[in-house]
């Protein structure tokens, strides 16, 4: 019996440093979400797949929930894959995208021309953690295209 126990102890031990090892392989991301300069708290980020969107497969990757101050940390990003960093705050509380009225942001670049943001591919390398993933500005869609 007691050596049945140091085997699954062992098995455990093995698997436990297998999952860790995996782990540190994965990345994260991280920033804030904000809406008019003001923090944003409460909103989903969603990191949505280059090329499941491209492939028009279901592109929801990972996501996470900014805090009080509308910072988020996404974890156990997998490296070498490019992304897209979306914001959503549901406004009306149905737990659903709402155009129209849940607003909607995007980690990008401002093009001081056409005066709008420019979504931007992020990537991390293995166990990278990329800060300043920021959103600045949520916009509402109109609905009923």
């Amino acid at each position: 019996m007691r050596e049945m126990c140091l085997v699954l102890a062992a098995a455990a031990v093995a698997f436990s440093l297998f999952a860790c090892e995996e782990a540190l392989e994965k990345g994260s991301i991280s920033g804030n979400v904000k809406d008019d300069g003001k923090n944003l708290s409460g909103a989903f980020v969603l990191l949505l797949e280059e090329g499941k969107i491209l492939a028009a497969e279901a592109p929801l990757s990972n996501a996470s929930v900014t805090d009080s101050q509308g910072n988020y940390t996404i974890v156990l990003v997998e490296p070498e894959v490019t992304y897209y960093v979306v914001a959503v705050k549901d406004e009306n509380g149905d737990t659903k995208y709402t155009p129209g009225v849940d607003p909607v942001g995007y980690y990008g670049r401002y093009n001081k021309e056409t005066k709008q943001w420019i979504p931007s591919p992020v990537s991390v390398g293995s166990g990278e953690k990329k800060t300043g993933i920021n959103v600045a500005d949520m916009y509402i869609i109109p609905g009923g295209f």
